[in-house]
């Protein structure tokens, strides 16, 4: 199947449970020690988990161009937050080619999109969790919620910032509660930083089990139709980013988060 054409899981902007299930039996199979041809190299599906604006669009660009399998987006909006080889960029470009309608992961920002994948997923998806730097991206986040006033509260800022920290450390916790389920914890900075992000990459495929070599090209041309694809903040205004920033700092630093992960 070649970028474009429609899978039969996507109906109406949601997603088969059949062909998501039989992935999953599939991974029980493989990990069962089946050697059926047709079971051989297909890893289950996996969770998605990031906070916004921390590279789960990057991730699942990446996981689509070497599985050649989708992922499903949050639950509720997969319409405009299909597949990301279906979008304008990429069916201009190629980079993601699809050949197997059996989607690989589920992307969720928030606990309750979390559980909504989880409970359709039947409880057994593994777990990939992304972080960024929160000063980066609950800032980023709560700018975009924020900058369309002409003036905003210091109360104001506060009260998103808060509600977002706990937002980005709810996902944390859900990831530390499951050590029963495959797990893997990828750092944004790792996979956009030109020294390691091909490492990097190599290791968030190898981890869900992808079986894919990872080379700058193809990784290079797969990020940047992920770039493509996505929505900017678009233009910042300096002294309200500096504000949110400000108390985001006060409130979490990311060493502290790691050491709740590692």
């Amino acid at each position: 199947m070649i970028a474009g054409t429609k899978l039969s899981y996507a109906i109406d902007g949601a997603w088969n449970r059949t062909a998501v299930m039989t992935t999953l039996a599939i991974g029980r199979s493989v990990r069962g020690g089946c050697k059926c041809k047709s079971h051989a190299n297909v890893s289950p599906s996996w969770h998605i988990m990031s906070y916004p604006r921390s590279g789960n669009h990057l991730a699942r660009a990446i996981l689509e161009g070497y599985s050649h399998r989708p992922t499903i987006g949050c639950p509720g909006v997969t319409k405009r937050d299909g597949p990301i080889y279906l979008r304008k960029p990429n069916l201009r470009d190629g980079a993601i080619m699809v050949d197997d309608q059996r989607p690989i992961g589920f992307k969720s920002h928030f606990v309750r999109e979390f559980h909504t994948h989880d409970r359709a997923l039947g409880g057994q998806a593994g777990l990939l969790l992304i972080t960024r730097d929160p000063l980066k991206a609950i800032s980023s986040h709560v700018y975009r919620d924020v900058s369309c006033g002409t003036f905003t509260r210091d109360r104001t800022i506060r009260k998103r910032v808060s509600a977002s920290i706990d937002s980005y450390l709810s996902l944390i916790h859900i990831y530390r509660s499951m050590a029963d389920r495959p797990r893997l914890h990828v750092c944004f900075e790792a996979l956009t930083n030109p020294e390691t992000r091909v490492a990097t990459a190599q290791k968030l495929l190898t981890g869900m089990g992808v079986d894919a070599k990872v080379s700058l090209t193809e990784l290079d041309a797969i990020c940047d139709a992920a770039k493509a694809s996505q929505t900017s903040i678009g233009k910042v205004r300096g002294r309200l980013m500096d504000r949110i920033r400000a108390t985001v700092r006060e409130g979490i630093a990311y060493d502290e988060v790691l050491t709740l992960i590692d």
